[in-house]
């Protein structure tokens, strides 16, 4: 049995879409676009990108180092209302911004923006809860709380800070601190080996 909830099929997502008026389904869209002069999205907007990365879920990435600017990647679920922002102005720091009702596609949005920030490696990485996050879901306290054994395995680095207004933002610490103090507990029973 399917939950709607679980597939997103009770949520409104994109369709595919009929070809182009006075396009055949066989001929590529770069010609049409050359026939009919339409602009190319990568020429307007270079160092932007949107990623499809399920049903409900996106990736917006900004990589714009010649203008100084930061690198910025915001995960979206709006079926849901919420957005995950990742935030590395530098080496060392990263922000995770978290808005909205967080569900099951919010929930992964969450663990892939953790994942990112991860790979990036910086010292620190500041979790903060907006105000609009009500509660956390049991989806959203599973992902912190895998998060936080993941980041005891690697000895604490980055140093996690999850704070912020949102009423969410206990339960999630709370999650994340669990995860943390089972991590380190396996650690010590199993020698201090990852």
């Amino acid at each position: 049995m399917a939950y709607p909830a679980l597939t997103n099929d009770a949520a409104l997502s994109p369709r595919p879409c009929a070809p182009l008026p006075e396009m055949e389904s066989d001929k590529p869209l770069d010609q049409h676009r050359e026939r009919t002069c339409a602009p190319r999205r990568a020429n307007a907007a270079p160092g932007l990108s949107v990623t499809r990365l399920g049903p409900g879920r996106w990736r917006i990435s900004a990589r714009l180092p010649e203008a100084g600017q930061e690198d910025l990647d915001i995960y979206l679920a709006p079926s849901e209302g919420s957005a995950v922002r990742l935030l590395a102005p530098d080496d060392d720091v990263c922000r995770v911004s978290v808005e909205g009702t967080l569900g099951e596609a919010g929930a992964a949005n969450l663990g892939d923006c953790l994942l990112e920030a991860l790979e990036r490696g910086p010292a620190r990485l500041d979790v903060v809860i907006g105000p609009t996050v009500a509660e956390a879901s049991l989806g959203v306290a599973a992902v912190l709380e895998s998060f936080g054994r993941v980041t005891a395995r690697l000895e604490g680095r980055p140093e996690i800070a999850v704070n912020g207004p949102g009423q969410g933002c206990a339960a999630m610490r709370q999650a994340f601190d669990r995860g943390a103090a089972k991590g380190r507990a396996s650690l010590g029973a199993q020698g201090g080996q990852p």
